[in-house]
């Protein structure tokens, strides 16, 4: 089964604010990303004929080798010799299931059921397989039955978790996936699945330790690597992601791995890894919408315009509905200077999402930066009755209450935008200066000191040496 994505809300910026694509975090609640197993074929001996007992422990044998066609044969054989004995379908079941033929898996596992109803694994074998297919109906039925006649089985547990949050059910999933790890903990999947729940109900922390513990269980779980980093990402600790990508990357080299590592070296100010990882990603996945977005926006931070449209526009041939590459095709733009054509890209966006907040910030900058403070403050106005705890709309706001002459209203601004953001250096230093011009001269130096500490830390010369320039002004 492939892996399901949703995109998590990032932060941090790439050149200017609100780049705004978000590392996409996989194995949600939905279908399940973990591939779903049969259960394992039955390793009772079935009866006393030595014959036929050597011909089914040669299937089984065949089985864990992956012969599977070599299987079916021998027990074939053993089904016709004795075609009242359960185990043996189910075994066949599984084999036929490892060959990609469901329907004759089904029929094998049925057959093994009308012959034994209370046969907890024939339950396990064809809910797996229900799984699947997607039929969560069934799979749950089955799953149920295999708890009940199962009741220490790890698997069932957490196979009818699975099926859980299919339904929506995520405290149910969660619970099931708690006994799964209770009864095996070193069982893998249900760390990741309860750990990727919890990611998504805002458990940040229950998240990483439960993908740090599938790590444990299985060294080279790329899906854990991959949501852990994610986890990472959201707790502002970028370096912690990007060693967890690194290993994602080993680990099974995914599309979605070399993405996500290149999204976090962009913003570590490393544009060739970036533009290597999204390379790398576009080669494996040449439709990959999100990576020829991002690798059009690592080209424009190192001034290769033309190449970065044409990235964009690439992605906007993909799909021309999506207002993420719209945006930033507007952002290149803006860093190109061409402030008018930044403008009818964040419209052509808005048009596709009128609740885009990161467009209607990104507008009202450049309508701020051309002296048009109407526009720019019904673009604000906007973007924070969308997201009234958005650090980058407080920030830009101050900015325009600071050009129509309110510095103790930027301050305000500021000070929100710095109390959602620590790590805000632009606010700081704007709030700096507005203290300085309401004679605020200590609180001027407090700020402008910790803004040129932030741009150093971040990598930002420019930045770095504007706020020190200003410190004793």
């Amino acid at each position: 089964m492939g892996g399901i994505s949703r995109i998590m809300a990032a932060w941090g910026a790439g050149c200017g604010a609100g780049w705004g694509v978000a590392i996409a975090l996989i194995g949600v609640p939905g279908a399940g990303w973990a591939q779903v197993p049969v259960a394992e074929p039955v390793t009772e001996r079935p009866i006393t004929d030595e014959y036929v007992t050597r011909l089914y422990e040669n299937g089984l044998q065949h089985i864990q080798r992956q012969n599977y066609s070599d299987a079916i044969v021998l027990l074939d054989e053993v089904i016709a010799i004795y075609p009242d004995y359960a185990p043996g379908y189910v075994s066949r079941g599984y084999a036929h299931a490892e060959l990609g033929d469901a329907d004759q898996a089904i029929a094998d596992f049925s057959e093994a059921l009308s012959l034994d109803p209370t046969y907890g694994e024939a339950y396990l074998s064809r809910g797996a397989l229900y799984l699947e297919l997607g039929n969560y109906p069934a799979a749950d039925a089955d799953l149920q039955q295999a708890t009940a006649y199962l009741s220490d089985n790890a698997q069932s547990h957490f196979l009818l978790g699975v099926v859980n949050e299919t339904q929506g059910n995520m405290p149910g999933a969660i619970a099931l996936h708690t006994r799964a790890v209770e009864i095996n903990p070193t069982y893998a999947d249900p760390y990741l699945h309860r750990g990727t729940i919890r990611t998504e109900q805002g458990e940040l922390q229950a998240a990483l330790s439960d993908f740090t513990r599938a790590i444990e269980s299985r060294s080279k779980f790329g899906a854990a690597f991959l949501n852990r980093g994610t986890v990472h990402f959201a707790l502002r600790n970028p370096e912690a992601a990007l060693l967890d990508f690194d290993d994602a990357v080993s680990s099974d080299a995914s599309a979605i791995a070399y993405f996500s590592r290149g999204y976090v070296a962009s913003l570590l100010g490393d544009p060739q890894e970036a533009f290597d990882d999204f390379t790398r990603a576009l080669e494996l996945e040449p439709n990959y919408y999100l990576a020829y977005v991002n690798r059009g926006v690592v080209r424009a931070t190192v001034g290769e315009m033309e190449r970065a449209v044409q990235d964009i526009d690439r992605a906007i041939a993909l799909d021309p509905f999506n207002p993420i590459a719209f945006k930033a095709k507007g952002d290149v733009y803006r860093l190109s200077g061409d402030s008018n054509a930044a403008i009818l890209e964040y419209t052509q966006a808005l048009t596709l999402d009128p609740n885009m907040e990161s467009a209607l910030q990104a507008r009202a900058d450049v309508r701020l930066s051309q002296g048009d403070t109407m526009g720019a403050s019904q673009d604000l106005t906007q973007a924070l009755s969308l997201n009234p705890d958005d650090p980058e709309a407080f920030s830009t706001r101050g900015a325009l209450r600071t050009s129509m002459g309110d510095s103790f209203g930027a301050i305000q601004d500021y000070n929100r935008a710095v109390e959602l953001n620590p790590f805000n250096a632009d606010a700081f230093f704007n709030r700096g200066v507005a203290r300085r011009d309401l004679g605020d001269r200590a609180g001027a130096q407090q700020d402008l000191r910790r803004a040129a500490e932030l741009y150093r830390q971040q990598g930002n010369g420019n930045g770095y040496r504007n706020a020190v320039s200003q410190i004793n002004r």
